[in-house]
């Protein structure tokens, strides 16, 4: 289990660097919730969310679903995101971060 520090100043770039070294996750961010635009990496969580972001903390479980880990995001920080595989599209919903991790995928 790893623990990832969420701030509202944190940067898009910031937070998709940590997941993908803590835990070889990566993830796209998008502009809001309704909307399909991805975010600039310079942009912050704050501006990108729907709500305040309290500064929080997240423990990051291996044998957690992509689909509850997403949730977590938008109901938590109001941010929405999508795990993405090695081929740069969203991998499937049913899978745990463990299966998702992209230092474990093979090629």
């Amino acid at each position: 289990m790893k623990v990832l520090k969420i701030t509202g100043r944190m940067s898009v770039k910031r937070l998709r660097k940590e997941l993908y070294e803590k835990e070889g996750l990566r993830i796209r961010v998008y502009t809001s919730a309704t909307n399909s635009e991805i975010a600039s990496d310079d942009s912050t969580l704050r501006k990108v969310s729907f709500m305040r972001i309290p500064t929080s903390f997240i423990e990051l479980r291996g044998n957690m679903l992509v689909d509850n880990f997403e949730k977590l995001f938008l109901e938590r920080f109001g941010v929405r995101i999508e795990v993405l595989g090695k081929d740069g599209e969203a991998v499937s919903k049913d899978l745990s971060l463990n299966k998702a991790n992209l230092k474990e995928q093979v090629v």
